[in-house]
């Protein structure tokens, strides 16, 4: 039967014989409409939940054989969800850390994303070079802790008043109050420093009531 499965059931992962891939349609890795449910053991031995804990675990550690060993017996059960355990870890716990590492494990998740489409069997080999790189890079917890505080504020009924700043000539509210584009040029040069470059100043002898310079007796 090759890598297809019974009728209207689609493909069986080659790794382990007759064992259905569900939820592979839609998504960076078939996670849309998932309906993919790990075993509660795997090999008969380990609780799922905790290898996917000791997984991510290792990682934080940089425990490089330790993370090899757990990440493989998860990508043996259902490679996807091994992916996204190991994309959650690269933004989790390496983040600000190295984001030049978080996106070199991005791209192998693509590659190996793209191959596993028209292939009947993908080597791990780009799940491997990933576990590796994020086990060796530096570690920073930044983006998940002001991600949960974020999360925790927005719970409990934090509600923030919208800038003033914001109300600009792209909202109703700023059109209405008469907020113009020489106004959104001043908060974008002047106050917030970036930097008037060639293409601004062409613009802007394209467009002089855009120029904020010209506005700044008015204002």
């Amino acid at each position: 039967m090759g890598n297809a499965g019974k009728k209207g059931e689609g493909p069986v992962e080659p790794n382990g014989p007759g064992r259905l891939v569900k939820g592979t349609q839609g998504g960076l890795f078939g996670e849309e409409g998932h309906t993919q449910e790990p075993k509660k053991l795997i090999k008969g031995v380990y609780p799922f939940d905790e290898v996917a804990s000791a997984f991510q675990k290792e990682i934080r550690r940089g425990d490089v054989r330790a993370a090899m060993y757990w990440g493989h017996l998860l990508y043996g059960e259902t490679p996807y969800y091994a992916w996204k355990r190991l994309l959650v870890a690269a933004a989790e716990d390496i983040g600000l850390a190295a984001p030049d590492v978080v996106e070199k494990v991005c791209g192998l998740a693509l590659a190996w994303r793209i191959c596993r489409e028209k292939s009947y069997y993908v080597s791990p080999h780009h799940f491997s070079m990933a576990v590796m790189l994020l086990c060796a890079a530096p570690k920073s917890t930044e983006v998940e802790d002001l991600q949960t505080l974020t999360l925790e504020a927005i719970k409990s009924g934090e509600r923030r008043e919208i800038p003033e700043y914001a109300k600009d000539a792209h909202t109703e509210a700023g059109k209405a109050a008469g907020k113009t584009w020489a106004d959104w040029y001043f908060g974008r040069h002047t106050i917030c420093g970036v930097s008037v470059n060639a293409f601004t100043e062409e613009l802007w002898r394209l467009k002089p009531d855009w120029d904020p310079r010209r506005a700044d007796s008015a204002r």
